[in-house]
């Protein structure tokens, strides 16, 4: 499930976890909204229902500390009746957080008050979570429903989630941990679908779209943003093309961290023309493809294809790619057979010194293995013919 909401929540029922460590400065309450369980969330409650086990195993742990007799029933029932969740969103000088709270019914005054319990001291706006909490009560008791359940103050309600989008994606980007940057994601989800909801009939302003498309990203809908920086493109060519290449570049990082590399290479290769005919036919479209493709362990053919589009673009760019690049890094899942450093110098007919200096740049195939570096075998021929086909595979 990749740091979302169902392994915040297992961290923070061991105690391992503190959602206000997101955020610096003065911490406030933002705001508050109900909202659907995100699809990586029910597919984890799907699998501890099955089986147990999951990023939802540790609630079991949590249910034996309140004195359940039987932990594991009252964890299946608690996630059986789950309907969506209660997000409260917290703010500080620097990013934002939420504290995501599953919900089996209505939000009792009870469960207001166990949740402002454990909101904790030192946050400030705190006594005003009572009343956020009351006023989406009042509205779910009305009919009101996603994605207009929301307590903010006033403004409009698209207004709220494209402010929420842009500190989300502003948050992101502060943030250098992975870790940490991850657990924004499922806001981000939550933001791209209400937007999308509210926004149909109305036109979003470019920075206003360019900023969705980096939350989708953010929220791992690959193929949505791809197509929001291609409507970008096409409507940018003249005024801004370095944005829209900063956004490619964004696309291939973001297909990458969500390990969704094949499906971004297909749908780049598939609308690359539309992309170069807009910009120009410039070599950072095929590079985007080419890292992409490299990173999903890509068949030989395709990356030659790939490689004949770079040198055709930029030879001296694409010798700098392919040669000095961290960029056949490849996920263990997809790397195959394995080789280790002397077993692929033979295969090279090199010295094992030729392949654990470029295994040390990254600059040839690779996957790591806990604390190991091992070297695909399958990757590693497409890697030599590429090399080859160009004359870039010197000593």
């Amino acid at each position: 499930m990749n740091h979302d909401i169902a392994d915040f929540m297992a961290q923070a029922q061991r105690g391992e976890f503190n959602p206000l460590s997101l955020i610096q400065g003065e911490i406030r309450v933002h705001s508050a909204f109900l909202a659907p369980l995100t699809p990586a969330l029910q597919d984890g409650i799907r699998q501890f229902l099955v089986d147990g086990s999951g990023p939802l195993a540790a609630t079991v742990a949590q249910m034996q500390a309140q004195g359940a007799p039987d932990a594991v029933a009252a964890a299946s029932a608690m996630f059986r009746a789950a309907r969506g969740m209660c997000v409260i969103v917290l703010t500080g000088t620097h990013g934002i957080a939420t504290i995501p709270h599953l919900l089996a019914s209505e939000l009792s005054e009870d469960w207001i008050s166990q949740a402002v319990a454990q909101l904790g001291e030192g946050v400030e706006g705190g006594e005003q979570l009572p009343s956020l909490l009351r006023e989406l009560h009042t509205q779910a008791q009305r009919g009101i429903t996603w994605p207009n359940l929301v307590a903010a103050g006033e403004g409009a309600t698209i207004d709220y989630w494209l402010d929420l989008t842009h500190a989300c994606v502003s948050g992101a980007d502060e943030q250098i941990v992975p870790q940490v940057r991850a657990r924004l994601a499922d806001v981000a989800h939550w933001c791209v679908a209400a937007v999308a909801a509210l926004a149909q009939g109305r036109g979003l302003e470019g920075g206003d779209v360019e900023v969705l498309v980096r939350c989708q990203l953010l929220a791992g809908a690959i193929e949505a943003a791809g197509a929001g920086i291609l409507v970008l493109a096409e409507a940018r060519a003249e005024s801004d093309p370095d944005a829209v290449i900063e956004l490619l570049a964004a696309f291939v990082q973001g297909a990458i961290a969500g390990a969704v590399e094949a499906q971004a290479a297909a749908w780049l290769a598939a609308h690359l023309e539309r992309f170069d005919a807009a910009l120009g036919t410039p070599y950072d479209t095929a590079q985007a493809l080419f890292r992409l493709q490299a990173a999903g362990a890509a068949g030989v053919a395709a990356l030659q294809a790939t490689a004949v589009l770079l040198a055709a673009r930029n030879r001296k760019l694409m010798r700098q790619d392919l040669t000095r690049e961290p960029i056949w890094v490849v996920r263990p899942e997809l790397a195959g057979e394995l080789l280790d450093t002397n077993q692929a110098a033979t295969v090279l007919g090199r010295s094992a010194t030729f392949v654990a200096k470029r295994l040390a740049a990254g600059t040839i195939p690779s996957t790591r293995l806990g604390d190991q570096l091992r070297i695909p075998a399958q990757a590693l021929a497409s890697w030599r013919t590429v090399l080859e086909q160009h004359g870039l595979l010197d000593g």
